[in-house]
């Protein structure tokens, strides 16, 4: 039986939602993330790789912060903790998943991206999935997406200090 529950900002800051999902992870997270900005959750994200947990995170390339730009340094301490990988998304289409599973038990979908006016200042949604095939459904287009020939390896070497293109 799926358990499906809803959640709409700015009335509940969805910030705190990712925070404690990612939190209480374990095992692996694989997140898709059209923007990643939010600092606290790139913080969670390397907190969970330093505990032991495998993260897979699968960007589209225009990041803020892969240009040297806002959230830099968090983006890079996110990708130097162990156990992250990190993919960035290139060719033709957009990447514009906001999407995670926590250890293959809870789906995070939604509107919102993993930003701090995504999560608490503009109108957005997150739809937590508690479905078996609904999480194998997510597992497998990231999978699909992290083979894709277009996905490059994304290094914190690689990320350019601010200011610089």
């Amino acid at each position: 039986i799926a358990g499906v529950r809803i959640y709409y900002a700015p009335r509940t800051d969805l910030r705190q939602i990712d925070l404690a999902l990612l939190g209480s992870a374990r095992e692996t997270i694989d997140i898709a993330a059209f923007i990643l900005s939010d600092r606290a959750i790139m913080e969670a994200l390397a907190s969970a790789g330093r505990r032991g947990v495998k993260v897979r995170l699968y960007l589209d390339p225009d990041q803020p912060a892969l240009k040297g730009g806002a959230g830099r340094a968090a983006l890079v301490d996110l990708l130097r903790a162990p156990g992250v990988q990190a993919k960035v998304k290139t060719g033709e289409y957009l990447m514009h998943l906001k999407a995670y599973h926590a250890d293959r038990r809870v789906l995070r979908t939604g509107s919102s991206n993993f930003s701090v006016s995504g999560g608490s200042r503009q109108n957005n949604d997150v739809i937590l999935i508690e479905s078996q095939d609904a999480i194998a459904g997510f597992v497998r287009e990231f999978d699909y997406l992290w083979s894709l020939p277009d996905s490059q390896i994304m290094r914190a070497d690689a990320i350019p200090e601010t200011g610089q293109r």
